[in-house]
Protein backbone atom coordinates (compact mmCIF):
# COMPACT_ATOMS: atom_id res chain seq x y z
CA UNK A 1 0.00 0.00 0.00
CA UNK A 2 1.38 3.38 -0.92
CA UNK A 3 0.98 6.23 1.50
CA UNK A 4 0.46 9.65 0.08
CA UNK A 5 2.65 12.15 1.85
CA UNK A 6 2.08 15.78 1.81
CA UNK A 7 4.77 18.32 2.58
CA UNK A 8 3.85 21.49 4.28
CA UNK A 9 4.68 24.66 2.49
CA UNK A 10 6.80 27.09 4.43
CA UNK A 11 5.51 30.59 4.49
CA UNK A 12 7.61 33.20 2.69
CA UNK A 13 7.41 35.38 5.80
CA UNK A 14 9.48 32.86 7.78
CA UNK A 15 12.09 32.75 5.02
CA UNK A 16 12.26 36.55 4.85
CA UNK A 17 12.55 36.80 8.63
CA UNK A 18 15.38 34.25 8.64
CA UNK A 19 17.26 36.14 5.96
CA UNK A 20 16.77 39.42 7.85
CA UNK A 21 18.12 37.94 11.08
CA UNK A 22 21.12 36.47 9.28
CA UNK A 23 21.83 39.78 7.56
CA UNK A 24 21.60 41.63 10.86
CA UNK A 25 24.08 39.25 12.49
CA UNK A 26 26.55 39.47 9.63
CA UNK A 27 26.16 43.25 9.45
CA UNK A 28 26.81 43.59 13.16
CA UNK A 29 29.93 41.46 13.02
CA UNK A 30 31.31 43.20 9.93
CA UNK A 31 30.40 46.66 11.25
CA UNK A 32 32.14 46.03 14.55
CA UNK A 33 35.23 44.76 12.75
CA UNK A 34 35.36 47.75 10.43
CA UNK A 35 34.88 50.18 13.31
CA UNK A 36 37.67 48.51 15.26
CA UNK A 37 40.00 48.78 12.28
CA UNK A 38 39.12 52.44 11.60
CA UNK A 39 39.38 53.46 15.25
CA UNK A 40 42.68 51.63 15.63
CA UNK A 41 41.58 50.12 18.94
CA UNK A 42 42.04 46.50 17.99
CA UNK A 43 44.75 44.20 19.26
CA UNK A 44 46.73 44.72 16.07
CA UNK A 45 46.59 48.51 16.32
CA UNK A 46 49.87 50.01 15.14
CA UNK A 47 51.98 51.90 17.63
CA UNK A 48 52.28 55.55 16.59
CA UNK A 49 55.63 57.27 16.62
CA UNK A 50 56.14 60.83 17.83
CA UNK A 51 56.25 62.01 14.21
CA UNK A 52 52.95 60.26 13.43
CA UNK A 53 51.31 61.87 16.47
CA UNK A 54 52.57 65.31 15.44
CA UNK A 55 51.24 64.84 11.90
CA UNK A 56 47.90 63.64 13.28
CA UNK A 57 47.64 66.66 15.58
CA UNK A 58 48.47 69.05 12.72
CA UNK A 59 45.85 67.39 10.54
CA UNK A 60 43.21 67.73 13.26
CA UNK A 61 44.07 71.41 13.71
CA UNK A 62 43.88 71.96 9.95
CA UNK A 63 40.48 70.27 9.84
CA UNK A 64 39.21 72.48 12.68
CA UNK A 65 40.35 75.62 10.83
CA UNK A 66 38.82 74.35 7.57
CA UNK A 67 35.47 73.68 9.26
CA UNK A 68 35.49 77.20 10.71
CA UNK A 69 36.09 78.73 7.29
CA UNK A 70 33.61 76.43 5.49
CA UNK A 71 30.91 75.39 7.99
CA UNK A 72 28.61 73.90 5.34
CA UNK A 73 31.28 71.77 3.66
CA UNK A 74 29.75 68.45 4.62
Amino acid sequence: MTAITQTQRKSPAALIAGVAVAAALVGGIVGTSVQTILDGTGPQAPALSAHDLAVLKAAQEWEARYREMYPNSR
